[in-house]
């Protein structure tokens, strides 16, 4: 409780004190003095209780502060190790996929595709960074560039494939002039 529900309290206490004698025209002395130490007597307990819960109400907000304290170390802790666990990833990353690893897997992927026998004679070409295999070309159909992702896809060490792959149908054969005896029947 703030300090003006106190003096709210306390002068209650005083005006019921003080009233008592005056209202009471029959009563005598005894009695309302009597009254008057009863009210201030419950205005006091009132008081101590209301002490109390201000006091328990502090002791509360001082563990909730203790509480958000420590969770705030906890969360800042775990931003640390998050930031660490960050470096070291992007670190093994960078050992992983270094200039090396990215030429031994552009040569796995293109060996893969080459060795597919439903991708004979199409022209699809891979470049590598970081992991990131980038196909490039064109196919005769849907199937055949959904094939060559899956090819690349299923590449141990890929990390993502950017497809780049055009479809184009082939183009059709011109059919063959009719002789000019077919014609002449």
């Amino acid at each position: 409780m703030t300090p003006h529900i106190f003096r709210s309290i306390r002068t209650a206490a005083l005006a019921t004190a003080i009233a008592l004698p005056l209202g009471c025209g029959g009563d005598d002395l005894e009695e309302q003095l009597e009254r008057a130490s009863h009210a201030v007597s419950e205005s006091r307990a009132q008081l101590e209780e209301s002490r109390k819960a201000v006091l328990d109400k502090e002791n509360a907000v001082t563990e909730a502060k203790a509480k958000l304290d420590a969770a705030r170390a906890e969360l800042q802790e775990a931003r640390t190790e998050l930031a660490e666990d960050e470096r070291a990833l992007a670190q093994a990353e960078e050992r992983i996929y270094s200039g090396d690893t990215d030429a031994l897997l552009f040569r796995a992927v293109q060996q893969r595709l080459l060795e597919d026998g439903s991708l004979k004679g199409t022209a699809v070409s891979a470049q590598v960074a970081r992991g990131r295999v980038t196909l490039r070309g064109q196919v005769a159909s849907e199937r055949l560039r959904k094939r060559a992702l899956e090819v690349a896809s299923e590449t141990p060490g890929v990390v993502e494939v950017i497809d780049e792959i055009s479809v184009r149908a082939p183009a059709a054969k011109p059919e063959p002039a009719a002789s000019a005896e077919g014609e002449a029947s």
